[in-house]
């Protein structure tokens, strides 16, 4: 019989609230499909927003690759959750 501790839960998401079967919640660069699993936006709809002034930019990591700083990542995040509101409700109208 095994004496090891249960594993703990996985992570969740910040926008998805999905489990996170990855171990990169503690780095500071993530890369494209992370930033898009993080805040629950597709690829596209990130860059369109960088375009536009509405999303952190990535940063050039090598001549052949981009990543998003975390923290600007979960600050632009943080700032769209509406005050007095529990993240994930919608209002109805």
């Amino acid at each position: 019989m095994s004496t090891e501790p249960p594993s703990p839960p996985p992570k969740e998401h910040g926008a998805t609230g999905h489990p996170c079967p990855h171990t990169h919640s503690a780095k500071a660069v993530m890369n494209i499909r992370e930033v898009s699993e993080y805040v629950g936006l597709d690829k596209s709809t990130i860059y369109r927003r960088i375009a536009k002034g509405d999303f952190p930019k990535q940063r050039r990591l090598s001549p052949n690759r981009v990543g998003w700083l975390r923290a600007e990542v979960e600050q632009w995040l943080s700032d769209r959750q509406e005050p007095d509101s529990p993240a994930g409700s919608t209002r109805s109208r």
